[in-house]
């Protein structure tokens, strides 16, 4: 059968010998000093010293319970840590046991007398130097989990998680501390639910609260500045956090008569003005608490920086604190007013620098938004210039193939114009011919009405007869050509032959027969026959 410590070793995934075993615990509902989500602490008595008992809620962890074993294993994460983180402003572990009753995992830590929010809230309120120390042991703590490798996040830094014993206070709780390594793929398998969100919201930075969250060490610092403004203003966060708004929308005009909204992040200053006006402007802490509630997280400072200034604080407090003795008298005493009052001008300076800064942000904010809405608009004009030259680019084409259209039909207009040229000289030949033509006919019609002319004044001139033919006839004469001698035989339209001497070719005077069609041939009658040859080839031809 398996021992309570095995059983104990098991459930929290620890090896043995990796933690002290120190047995059963009976722990008491009266002894009970404080009470969490997941466990409560006892004031418990192991070998005749008071230590701090840190149990889980039985509802939690019983057999069955869903969600058991993962409460069991960052249980046993928690108590693995503080076994191997050793400082001296750190709450030291003694070792794990089990309750008497029920067999719960017990965490047996140091018994610390009472917590930060003890000291500086509330009528028991501390002075403020050893307020000023509490802060700087604190912070201590957190520089040494900010220097492992990897570095520790404690992911709760809040008033009730620094406990304070004498002079000295501790940091305490590494229920929701997480490893930060630059590789997150180092971590897997060493811790459960990496990004959840951490502990208490009112100290938590604005990257912790997205969906998943996002952030590293300094996670930590932001909390610092929240820590330490409920320190010095003696007041917790306001609740007020919780509803006010963690950006504003600001609206740009366009020039072109539209707008556009951009969301802007309001400032943790802003968001957390009301408790941050309670800090006295010349306080030397004020300036470094605003740079720790940066937005950005690089722009906060780091663990060792911090550290330094707040102990520069801490001995400044106790140098000028009047509850010290003092040897040097009156002159000692306003040394003290000088310094304090320098103090406080350079505080009330680095204030309004932050101021102007936060100033200068913004409007830088706005001009980068206004340099965004340029670059919009240029890039339109880009655009629209790159079309309106799409489209010179097309006309232009256009103009080319116009162009070439109208030098082609230059070129059809100058062959039409040649050819019309050629076209014109021919037609102009071509009249001068007819016109010569023309001009010799009318010539020689000239002449054949001359000589018509003196052929009818010839008096001596025999007689021309006609003799009214049937066609065959006149084809019979045309053929066989028996004709008078020295006699022509001219055939008419009218169909009927004249015979005339050769010299006469017109028809008998005052007749209409005058047109010659053909002239047949010559008779073998001898000139002077007359009528008695007209006759003899009328009687032939019967």
């Amino acid at each position: 059968m398996a021992t309570p410590e095995a059983v104990l070793l098991r459930d929290l995934s620890l090896g043995k010998g990796q933690i002290a075993y120190l047995g059963t615990f009976t722990v008491r509902d009266e002894d009970e000093i404080g009470r969490g989500s997941d466990a409560a602490v006892y004031r418990v008595v192991w070998q005749g010293i008071p230590v701090a008992a840190k149990v889980l809620h039985p509802n939690l962890v019983q057999p069955g319970v869903e969600g058991r074993d993962e409460r069991l294993q960052r249980f046993g994460v928690e108590i693995a840590r503080l076994s191997h983180l050793q400082h001296p402003r750190l709450c030291q572990i003694l070792g794990i046991a089990v309750t008497a009753d029920r067999h719960l995992p017990v965490l047996v830590v140091e018994l610390l007398d009472r917590t930060l929010y003890q000291c500086s809230v509330g009528p028991d309120r501390l002075d403020h130097v050893t307020l000023l120390s509490f802060l700087a042991d604190a912070m201590a703590a957190v520089r040494y989990l900010h220097s492992r490798d990897p570095p520790v996040i404690h992911r709760d830094l809040t008033l009730r998680n620094v406990l304070i014993t004498g002079q000295i206070a501790k940091l305490c709780d590494f229920g929701c501390a997480r490893l930060c390594a630059t590789n997150p793929a180092d971590l897997v398998g060493l811790l459960p639910d990496l990004t959840a969100c951490p502990g208490n919201v009112f100290y938590m930075p604005p990257e912790a609260l997205l969906n998943p969250p996002v952030y590293d060490e300094s996670l930590d610092i932001f909390s610092f500045g929240v820590l330490a403004t409920s320190v010095l203003t003696g007041v917790e966060p306001s609740t007020d956090l919780l509803t006010a708004p963690r950006s504003r929308v600001h609206t740009v005009q366009r020039a072109d008569g539209t707008s556009e909204e951009t969301v802007i992040a309001i400032s943790e200053v802003e968001r957390r003005s009301g408790d941050l006006g309670r800090i006295p402007d010349g306080h030397p802490l004020r300036h470094v608490i605003v740079r720790c509630l940066a937005v950005i997280a690089d722009d906060r400072p780091r663990a060792e920086e911090l550290h330094e200034i707040v102990l520069d604080t801490v001995k400044l407090a106790r140098d000028l604190s009047p509850s010290q003795p003092s040897t040097a008298g009156t002159g000692v005493t306003r040394q003290l007013e000088s310094t304090s009052q320098q103090l406080g001008q350079q505080a009330t300076c680095i204030a309004d620098i932050t101021a102007r800064s936060s100033a200068v942000e913004e409007q830088l904010s706005t001009m980068t938004q206004r340099l965004v809405d340029t670059q919009l608009e240029t890039t339109a004009i880009r655009d629209q210039l790159q079309t309106t030259n799409q489209q010179v680019t097309e006309i232009r084409d256009r103009l080319e193939t116009t162009t070439e259209q109208v030098t082609s039909l230059q070129g059809h207009v100058a062959v039409v114009s040649s050819q019309q040229t050629d076209l014109r000289a021919s037609i102009s030949e071509q009249l001068d011919e007819t016109n010569r033509r023309v001009n010799d006919q009318l010539s020689q019609l000239r002449s054949t009405r001359q000589v018509g002319d003196n052929s009818r004044q010839h008096s001596a001139a025999p007689a021309a007869h006609s003799l009214a033919l049937s066609p065959e006839k006149i084809e019979r004469i045309r053929k066989e050509r028996k004709v008078c001698a020295n006699t022509d035989i001219y055939i008419h339209t009218d169909n009927t032959i004249q015979y005339a001497h050769p010299e006469m070719i017109a028809g008998p005077e005052g007749t209409n027969s005058v047109q010659v069609m053909s002239k047949i041939g010559r008779g073998e009658s001898s000139p002077g026959d007359g009528d008695s040859a007209f006759h003899k080839c009328k009687r032939s031809l019967r």
